[in-house]
């Protein structure tokens, strides 16, 4: 199937979005914060436990600036 970052610019409006531990690295975490500057609606978006490391972080808060709607990211244990 599409990349879990895909629905969040074509699939339903969602406001949550919890992909806690489910092995995503730098690559979706980078993918994940291009999606984040087309999508106004996510309020919460919980990538705990997943392996983005410190450059996937870095990539997906470069984008934050762009999302005025995002309140709460969870990255707890994600090296």
């Amino acid at each position: 199937g599409p990349p879990p970052a895909s629905s969040l610019q074509s699939g339903p409006p969602l406001q949550v979005l919890v992909l806690a531990n489910n092995r995503l690295g730098e690559l979706a975490a980078a993918s994940f914060g291009l999606a984040l500057r087309f999508n106004g609606r996510l309020t919460d978006l919980d990538l705990s436990g997943n392996p983005v490391g410190d450059t996937g972080a870095r990539l997906l808060a470069d984008h934050l600036p762009a999302n005025a709607a995002l309140r709460n990211l969870h990255l707890a244990c994600c090296s």
